[in-house]
């Protein structure tokens, strides 16, 4: 059985996305793209991106040494991060956490989780000049240091999230939220 599958997450349809920066168009879709499915009679339309996720097939993907406490973005290939940068500005216009998106990078047992907070204002600059746009305007990426699911310690804090994102996705919340 699958970890999605244990976890109560689905994965998302297959479709590839297309985004054109600066004129450039880009065409690509995340490893695999879990979902919010909302029932039909929500207020919300349309289905939300939950979580992006970017495997990586790099061997050498995660660089130097580190710990949990000394983790850094750049112990990952800038390539990597490039990759898995980009897949988030695609799935961003619809994400559950807009302006936000959550997401992860999965680097054969290790898992990084991501969050990239970027304003409306500096999306739409990205989307009509490409990499040449206004020093003034930033974004941020939030990681986590890697967490290796082989681990029963990481494995332990990460099930917290999977179970999270898997009631998220189920709507369950709602009835949660509202009952309370």
């Amino acid at each position: 059985m699958s970890v999605r599958a244990c976890m109560g997450i689905r994965s998302g349809e297959d479709d590839k996305g297309t985004i054109s920066v600066g004129g450039v168009t880009v065409h690509g879709s995340p490893d695999v793209r879990f979902n919010s499915f909302t029932d039909f009679e929500s207020d919300i339309c349309g289905i939300l991106k939950l979580i992006v996720v970017t495997e990586v097939k790099q061997f050498e993907a995660l660089r130097g040494d580190y710990n949990e406490g000394t983790f850094i973005a750049s112990n990952i290939s800038s390539r990597v991060l490039g990759q898995h940068g980009i897949e988030l500005l695609m799935e961003r216009s619809d994400s559950f956490f807009l302006p936000g998106i959550a997401g992860m990078i999965c680097m054969g047992t290790k898992i990084v989780f991501t969050y990239l907070f970027i304003k409306e204002s500096h999306y739409v600059k990205i989307l009509e000049k490409g990499p040449d746009i206004d020093d003034t305007l930033k974004s941020t990426i939030l990681y986590t240091r890697p967490y290796d699911y082989m681990d029963m310690r990481d494995r332990n804090e990460i099930l917290e999230s999977f179970f999270w994102f898997g009631f998220v996705q189920s709507s369950a919340y709602k009835a949660y939220m509202f009952e309370v």
